[in-house]
């Protein structure tokens, strides 16, 4: 019986570690969560400050927060770069002639030099 106690402390204590250690853990999940939600949040406001998007560089989370441009489309922006003026968008059919007429004023195809 002697053997026993040190045994079931040496259990309870491992157990409190662990639990504590996986806390943490949690702990700094949430806070880089909660930087990487600020920082999409500011990359949104930026787009909507009247910033031109550059479609050769932006991301595609900075894509979708035009109008008109979800997933589906800001990844066929992605694969179709680079493009040397805006209007690329339509005549590769990108994107269809009424979406870029709402965006136009929004993006911008910058060079690389």
């Amino acid at each position: 019986m002697n053997r026993f106690y040190p045994l079931l402390l040496a259990f309870v204590l491992a157990g409190s570690f662990s639990h504590a250690a996986e806390k943490r853990v949690t702990a700094a999940t949430l806070k880089s969560a909660a930087v990487q939600k600020a920082a999409d949040a500011a990359a949104d406001s930026r787009t909507t400050k009247g910033e031109l998007v550059d479609i050769n560089s932006a991301s595609e989370k900075r894509l979708e927060a035009l109008k008109g441009i979800g997933i589906e489309y800001s990844e066929r922006i992605i694969a179709g770069r680079p493009y040397y003026t805006q209007d690329q968008l339509v005549t590769r059919k990108v994107i269809p002639k009424e979406i870029y007429e709402t965006i136009k004023d929004q993006i911008i195809a910058k060079q690389p030099y």
